[in-house]
């Protein structure tokens, strides 16, 4: 499937007019279309009712400091970037045209499952792997050539990041080392999967498939149970966090929109007191006294890494 309007053979290099430095000719293929969160307005927003907007954005600023008492630190505002990264990828320049938001490409998929990490997989993204069939790791890269291996991979001057596309964790530091910390948490999963026997009493909790499909499944969870019970927390306020109808959404199966297409809150939507995740960096023994995460709330076949809950 290639992107409307998109000649097949247009070069993601070619220069583009009046384009942000994330907008190019994708070769990628769509994972589905942006929608709407309220309903498209009547009418056009008035000049006066741009100055409330004007207004409620000024509301949000602050003179004196006040990170890590009033506001969360500063981690969790790269953090939610990454996120957002992981959502959504609209290649549509800033300067427009702009499409309607339901025939507006995502390159991501709407859900929390980190495939701007994985790729395609180690079939579709072949350079971002290496190891053994079925139990690959993430390349690594050093910062110097005599360095330890803390950075993303670099090749022939090109650095192997997700579809070799979207490169918006490559737009400051901080983002970029969430990214490779994924990465190397993925090879401990790998490495605790083959080693720790304590994982063998777990199989029917963590379900079938090869080792990376495992290790993948773990490090989804992990990273969905983060969101859930820490990130959220300290961006909404309480009032809003423990409202009834928050709580009953929480434990909703997961939200569609018109089109079908799942909301991109699908993983969190789960039970309010859910258990913590299976720590993969226990030592050589089963984890315990934590509840290991229910069977109904395992994947489905077709798409392991989207939890979802009755």
């Amino acid at each position: 499937m290639s992107v409307t309007g998109i000649a097949p053979d247009q070069s993601p290099t070619a220069p583009q007019a009046a384009r942000c430095s994330h907008a190019h000719a994708m070769q990628a293929s769509p994972k589905g279309h942006y929608d709407r969160l309220f309903a498209k307005p009547a009418q056009p927003i008035a000049a006066a009712e741009e100055a409330k907007l004007i207004e409620l954005g000024n509301s949000m600023r602050y003179t004196v400091e006040r990170e890590g008492t009033m506001t969360p630190r500063i981690g969790y505002t790269y953090f939610g970037q990454f996120l957002g990264h992981d959502l959504t990828h609209d290649v549509t320049p800033l300067a427009g045209p702009y499409s309607e938001p339901e025939k507006t490409s995502n390159f991501r998929t709407a859900a929390f499952d980190l495939d701007h990490i994985y790729g395609d997989g180690p079939e579709g993204s072949p350079y971002l792997y290496e190891g053994e069939q079925g139990a690959e790791v993430f390349k690594l890269g050093a910062t110097i050539p005599s360095g330890y291996r803390r950075d993303l991979p670099v090749r022939h001057g090109r650095v192997l990041i997700g579809d070799l596309e979207d490169k918006r964790d490559l737009d400051n530091l901080l983002l970029r080392q969430l990214h490779v910390l994924f990465l190397k948490f993925h090879n401990e999963a790998i490495r605790q999967l083959q080693t720790n026997r304590g994982f063998d009493s777990m199989a029917d909790i963590m379900g079938g498939g090869t080792l990376f499909e495992r290790a993948r499944r773990l490090v989804c969870w992990h990273y969905q149970w983060i969101i859930r019970h820490d990130y959220l927390p300290r961006i909404l306020h309480n009032d809003v966090w423990n409202r009834p109808w928050a709580s009953r959404h929480r434990q909703s199966q997961t939200i569609t929109s018109s089109n079908g297409a799942r909301s991109s809150m699908a993983c969190l939507l789960l039970v309010r007191k859910r258990p913590a995740p299976i720590s993969i960096l226990q030592s050589a023994r089963p984890c315990t006294g934590c509840r290991p995460i229910p069977s109904v709330c395992l994947t489905d076949k077709n798409n392991p890494t989207h939890l979802t809950c009755p």
